[in-house]
């Protein structure tokens, strides 16, 4: 469902009223419901259940180690879900930053919504990734 920038920002702010609420409890805690939203409004399309995680130890000490994670749904993620040029009434600002949530309404159809956060007077957007 692609919304109108108007429907786009009520929509964003009951977001993040309803993240404020959660995050109560822990910013954990509201992150991670941005994660069930948008996985549920279908913006996130992997579930990493096919994700691999691999633990290569040093052969002498155990306590050094190397970590990877090969996850096969990120191959999904030049499929294209954002759209290019925006849409007439709609402008792409700084050349079309796929984080600057001016360009992420026209680019994502209204799907992506990310969750303000100020910390020590600063504002940050706090994004889901698609394919993690």
């Amino acid at each position: 469902m692609t919304l109108d920038a108007l429907q786009y920002h009520r929509a964003w702010v009951d977001l993040n009223r309803e993240l404020n609420e959660i995050g109560r409890d822990g910013l954990g805690v509201a992150l991670h419901a941005l994660y069930r939203q948008q996985l549920e409004n279908g913006f996130i399309r992997d579930d990493l259940s096919g994700l691999q995680r691999r633990v290569f130890r040093h052969p002498q000490d155990d306590q050094r180690f190397f970590s990877a994670q090969y996850n096969p749904g990120r191959a999904k993620r030049f499929a294209g879900s954002g759209v290019v040029n925006p849409p007439p009434g709609s402008r792409r600002v700084n050349n079309g930053c796929f984080l600057c949530p001016e360009n992420v309404l026209w680019q994502q159809q209204g799907a992506e919504m990310g969750f303000d956060i100020l910390l020590d007077g600063r504002s940050y957007i706090a994004w889901m990734n698609p394919y993690p």
